[in-house]
């Protein structure tokens, strides 16, 4: 019950917010895979953000992917030219994702592709992570994934897990710290994802 009282107590105001992510199905994907293992802030935003501006048409999962033929699927290149930066199995993994999401709303027929990812993002599993074979994308990876594409959900980066552990007083592994602040969020009546983006503010110091 501490716990939940010292939540509350921290977070009294924490409030949905709609305009959580980028408007882009194209730029959330970047966003994703640039922010793993990386500072936010000071490497994958301001990275997102270039990509944007040299490509304002790049909207769409299929435009994305269209980017990456220019450069015949050379991951390297993509990532020197288009994210300033040189790391050919990041390259990769944001490719891999992008085909995986356009797969899993291939058969949806209705609505916008914004409307059909967060369709997905709120039927999704966690544990669906384990099974999607991008080597390198993890559970907090497609938890991410999730939140930015319209999902209440949480991811348990090491931000997350070292806040619950201090807490809680011992070490949490990826999928307890995600149970507990799902079953944390729902009895406090917080929102999930914005609760998560609260403690990763903190945490990081942004």
């Amino acid at each position: 019950m501490d716990f939940l009282v010292r939540l509350k107590k921290k977070y009294p105001n924490t409030i949905i917010n709609s305009n959580y992510g980028w408007n882009y199905p194209s730029l959330n994907i970047l966003d994703c895979v640039l922010s793993l293992n990386r500072r936010y802030n000071e490497f994958a935003k301001p990275r997102v953000v270039g990509f944007n501006e040299k490509n304002p048409n790049c909207v769409l999962i299929e435009d994305l992917i269209n980017v990456f033929q220019k450069y015949k699927c050379n991951y390297g290149e993509f990532t020197i030219k288009e994210l300033d930066y040189n790391h050919a199995e990041r390259g990769r993994i944001i490719y891999e994702v992008a085909q995986f999401l356009l797969n899993e709303i291939s058969e949806n027929k209705n609505g916008t592709q914004i409307e059909k990812l967060e369709k997905w993002a709120k039927n999704a599993k966690p544990e669906e992570a384990f099974i999607l074979g991008i080597k390198g994308f993890g559970l907090s990876g497609f938890q991410y994934l999730r939140m930015l594409m319209g999902a209440q959900t949480t991811k348990p980066d090491v931000h997350i897990k070292n806040y619950l552990s201090n807490i809680i007083g011992r070490k949490l592994s990826d999928i307890e710290a995600l149970n507990l602040l799902e079953k944390a969020a729902s009895i406090t009546g917080l929102p999930l994802r914005e609760l998560d983006y609260e403690i990763w503010k903190f945490q990081s110091g942004s």
